[in-house]
């Protein structure tokens, strides 16, 4: 059981690196203006990166109990999923992937925040992160909820990849600095990225709409 463990935190770790370098480099492709297929490429190695995250923190959170592992999991790769989903969309249709994702990621949510409140109130200040990441978990998953019936289009959907990958990107963050840093009180450090890269998302997100920028 240690060697499962051991193998599946490696993977876990390497996954974290490769998602984080190819975030990185999807994100400056736009900004040194790169060849869009250079994007392309460097986004599909995130999202596989993503992919090999969440397969890995599945096993290891049963393995320890760990439920907070399990939840921040599903959340980083619905983010993922959507935002890969909001980039090929005009070469493909919708599909079960669609309906489904966001159904999970809304009783993900629930449970956060449930669980959330539930600590705030015994007094627990971990609770903030859970109450942050659900709510924010839930806001995304029920706006691809509606868009399916009427899906972005044009500047709009190419904000919603962004965001949503943005997103992502912060979740990968947020759990390298929980693993490597160590602050009183630990909330701190788990919501930081959140605090401190959402307003970049949305002016990023601003702009897209507008046309000066992606």
């Amino acid at each position: 059981m240690d060697t499962l463990r051991h193998t599946l935190t490696v993977i876990h770790v390497a996954a974290g690196f490769l998602s984080l370098a190819s975030a990185l480099a999807a994100a400056t492709t736009k900004i040194f203006a790169v060849p869009h297929r250079v994007h392309v490429l460097t986004g599909r190695i995130f999202c596989w990166g993503m992919l090999g995250i969440c397969a890995t923190a599945i096993p290891l959170a049963l393995l320890g109990g760990n439920l907070l592992l399990l939840l921040v999991a599903v959340f980083s790769g619905y983010l993922a999923l959507a935002g890969w989903r909001e980039a090929v969309r005009p070469r493909s249709t919708r599909r079960w992937i669609d309906r489904l994702t966001p159904i999970a990621m809304i009783v993900a949510a629930a449970v956060m925040i449930g669980w959330g409140a539930l600590a705030m109130r015994a007094g627990g200040s971990g609770g903030i992160v859970l109450l942050a990441f659900g709510a924010i978990g839930f806001f995304l998953a029920t706006a691809d909820i509606r868009r399916l019936k009427r899906p972005a289009e044009g500047r709009e959907r190419i904000a919603q990849h962004m965001i949503r990958m943005m997103a992502a990107t912060i979740s990968v963050v947020t759990a390298l600095l929980v693993v490597n840093v160590r602050m009183d009180p630990a909330w701190v450090v788990w919501v930081a990225p959140t605090v401190v890269l959402t307003p970049m998302i949305a002016v990023l997100a601003s702009r897209i709409r507008a046309g000066r920028q992606g």
